[in-house]
């Protein structure tokens, strides 16, 4: 019991420390607040819905106004872009005058080149795909407008 009094006498100056903090601090009142004296928007509903003997508070009692929903921030407007892909692989192009002389210009405005996989390994190749191997093949469109801005008359 010794124990359980000195606990029960620990909680008392607890709470006392805990009142003198709270005393010494001064709140805003709620007039300061925006809360006061005005009966919402919502009291009136509900008072105009139910029972019509309905009598208000007395005007001792604060009456709580709703607070207001918050607004909707405007978002700026983001400058709409059509933004579409090409079929072609897009990459850096290397310096074309490395491999300047791989293209040919024909006399249409396309351009020819010869295709890949010619260099090693023919033995293992059929003769089908070396004869495909040995016809050019035409750069793509997109491609043949860069080279042509670039200079590639090989």
């Amino acid at each position: 019991t010794h124990t359980h009094k000195m606990r029960e006498r620990e909680r008392e100056t607890d709470m006392r420390q805990v009142w003198r903090v709270l005393s010494t601090l001064r709140l805003p009142t709620l007039c300061e607040q925006g809360l006061v004296a005005r009966q919402s928007y919502a009291l009136a509903t509900f008072r105009s819905l139910w029972k019509p003997a309905f009598q208000p508070l007395p005007s001792r009692f604060v009456h709580w106004r709703t607070p207001p929903l918050p607004q909707p921030q405007p978002r700026p407007q983001l400058e709409q872009c059509r933004t579409f892909a090409s079929k072609v692989k897009k990459y850096k192009m290397k310096s074309y005058t490395a491999f300047k002389g791989r293209f040919k210009l024909k006399a249409n405005g396309e351009y020819k080149r010869w295709r890949a996989g010619k260099r090693h390994n023919a033995h293992s190749k059929t003769n089908k795909q070396l004869r495909q191997l040995r016809r050019p093949a035409v750069v793509h469109s997109a491609y043949a407008t860069v080279m042509k801005k670039l200079n590639f008359h090989g």
